[in-house]
């Protein structure tokens, strides 16, 4: 039950997804020998195939959360006991995953009803409360909730998801290391332990290669968490006395290292992307001899597991800094270029509009109420109705007898006039209400504009003009 917790809690998975989680589904990482890879073909959340990516698997820190060592001594001591071998589920010993899912779900219950079991928050705890732990727990490490949302299998019925591959390495691995507590690391050999590929294979995982539907690939990552922790004294209690005692007496008759040094160090991962791609790297060592041991899991003189969750919780907020200061930066460029336009529009427009013609000197003779005989646009027009054009007296000015000598076209020009006028004490300018007319009549001739505007007002005008 340890392991399912631990593999639910770093998988962001429902009691349900572990039960049905078979054997075949946990494979090799074929970019990172020191990972894991795991594939939920079945979830309430995928609906196709497709839809069931390929998820990384780290080691973490905190032994009580690493889902690698939880693997290798369940995997290990499971199949030493004889148990699960006609089953292709890796959890549970029956065939049918609503068996193990109720097994679990009961373990659950049995362990929540237990005095030992504080509840830190009111409310009700059931199956669910895992994927609510691990989710918030990667929350509070930074995750964005797209890429929790990517590492929990969530669907969110957004267009986008038709298109984009549901495979996002690097969203997933960001995810999955906030959930190795005490921060991801790598297990690696010591240099000069004396130990090689076959001895672990042959003493450390005998069980878990012998097992037709594990690679052996998958057996070789096991294995270094399994050994560390039969070689770690905080370990004694904490998996099977049978396990422990078999690859402790087998180390120790080819031990090379001395007495207490641990073959198997943690090393602390830190996670990045570039180009798309997941980069994994090793934080290097302050002494390159110093070995790994004890609970905690240290990784070289003066670093323990807590001084690795601070690197690289550390690390995450400068990542997430970085990511937010690039979409400020993206907001700021948004909003400029739709001020360019904004601008670039005000430009072109001021550009076909008349400029305002002072009149020549007359020696304080009247000016002409008289119309010009063909305005070339809508702006002319306008402008010959406010301040009157070529030295003539501005139409809004004429009197009833200087109207009536020019009865024709200030009757069919008075239609536009009327309009734009309307829509100025409306709140708009001049310009956007003889754009609006253009926008309604397109860029014909004045004339045809206003043929189609006089029979529009018989019918009570163009509805965009109102």
């Amino acid at each position: 039950m340890p392991a399912a917790a631990k593999f639910q809690f770093h998988m962001v998975a429902r009691v349900d997804d572990v039960a049905h989680f078979e054997e075949v589904d946990l494979k090799p990482n074929p970019e990172f020998d020191f990972a894991l890879l795991s594939r939920m073909g079945w979830s309430k959340n995928v609906l196709e195939e497709r839809d069931a990516p390929d998820q990384i698997i780290l080691g973490a820190f905190n032994s009580f959360f690493c889902c690698l060592l939880g693997l290798a001594i369940y995997l290990e001591g499971w199949k030493e006991l004889g148990l699960g071998d006609m089953n292709r589920f890796l959890f549970g010993e029956s065939d049918d995953p609503e068996n193990n899912k109720n097994w679990m779900a009961a373990t659950w219950r049995e362990i929540w009803n237990r005095d030992e079991f504080i509840r830190l928050a009111p409310g009700p705890v059931g199956t669910h409360s895992g994927r609510k732990y691990s989710s918030t727990h990667a929350r509070r490490m930074g995750c964005d909730k797209d890429d929790i949302d990517s590492r929990g299998r969530w669907r969110k019925r957004r267009v986008q998801d038709r298109y984009v591959s549901p495979n996002l390495p690097f969203p997933d691995a960001k995810v999955g290391a906030a959930l190795c507590v005490g921060g991801p690391c790598k297990y690696e050999l010591v240099e000069g332990s004396g130990i090689t590929q076959g001895w672990l294979r042959q003493v450390v995982v005998p069980n878990i290669i012998a097992k037709d539907g594990i690679s052996n690939r998958v057996a070789d990552v096991l294995a270094l968490p399994l050994l560390w922790a039969a070689m770690d004294p905080e370990m004694e209690g904490r998996m099977p006395e049978g396990l422990r005692t078999r690859i402790e007496n087998a180390y120790n008759n080819q031990r090379v290292l001395g007495e207490g040094l641990n073959p198997v160090r943690k090393r602390l991962l830190i996670i990045s992307g570039q180009n798309a791609r997941v980069m994994i790297n090793v934080v290097p060592d302050g002494d390159a001899g110093a070995i790994g041991g004890g609970g905690g899991g240290a990784i070289g003189q003066g670093m323990n597991g807590d001084n690795g969750q601070a690197i690289h919780a550390r690390l995450h907020a400068l990542e997430v800094g970085m990511m937010s200061m690039r979409d400020l930066f993206q907001q700021g460029l948004d909003r400029q270029m739709a001020f360019m336009r904004v601008m670039n529009g005000n430009v072109r427009r001021i550009a076909v509009q008349p400029g305002a013609r002072q009149a020549a000197p007359n020696n304080g003779a009247p000016a002409m109420a008289v119309l010009s005989p063909l305005p070339r646009n809508l702006h002319v027009l306008w402008l010959e109705w406010t301040n009157g054009i070529g030295g003539r007296k501005a139409a809004r000015l004429f009197t009833p007898q200087e109207r009536g000598q020019n009865k024709y076209k200030y009757h069919r020009r008075k239609v536009v006039w009327e309009v734009i006028a309307r829509l100025v004490r409306g709140g708009r300018t001049a310009q956007a209400a003889i754009d609006m007319i253009y926008a309604a009549y397109g860029h014909g001739s004045v004339t045809s504009i206003i043929n189609r505007m006089r029979r529009d007002r018989a019918n009570g005008g163009h509805p965009n003009l109102q």
